[in-house]
């Protein structure tokens, strides 16, 4: 079965990234994932930790690169970076919330009273049907 991947952010750091970079910030074992599951020209969908929902879309331009000096923001220092184009941002009043999907999603279904302990990773690897789910959800 093909996956996908989903960005986990919190929102101090997805407001800090979309309005300054044309690339994500990776740390080493975020870029080895991404470099395993992930092609150029593939989307990957952003998850805001502390709001629970969906609010971007994002389209990997190259493979991820390493920087020649480390990045350091928010609390957090990132070794990689991955070159993106923005696809779809959504404002906070149109983010698609999880909550009303977790019984339909592959990736949170079997956790319903802990479906959140799933994202608690940078960079997760979801299946194409979840990915179809949320991706409708964000181009509607």
């Amino acid at each position: 079965m093909s996956h996908k991947l989903m960005f986990v952010a919190r929102p101090s750091n997805w407001e800090f990234i979309k309005d300054k970079f044309d690339f994500w910030p990776l740390k080493l074992k975020d870029a080895r994932l991404i470099d395993r599951y992930a092609n150029i020209d593939d989307e990957v969908l952003v998850y805001l930790s502390q709001k629970s929902a969906i609010t971007g879309l994002l389209k990997i331009r190259e493979k991820p690169k390493r920087l020649d000096s480390p990045l350091s923001f928010t609390n957090n220092e990132y070794e990689y970076y991955l070159p993106i184009t923005y696809s779809k941002i959504l404002t906070e009043d149109l983010s698609i919330p999880l909550r009303p999907l977790i019984s339909e999603l592959e990736l949170t279904k079997m956790r319903q009273d802990n479906w959140g302990a799933v994202l608690q990773k940078a960079v997760v690897k979801i299946k194409e049907k979840d990915f179809e789910l949320l991706y409708s959800k964000i181009i509607s």
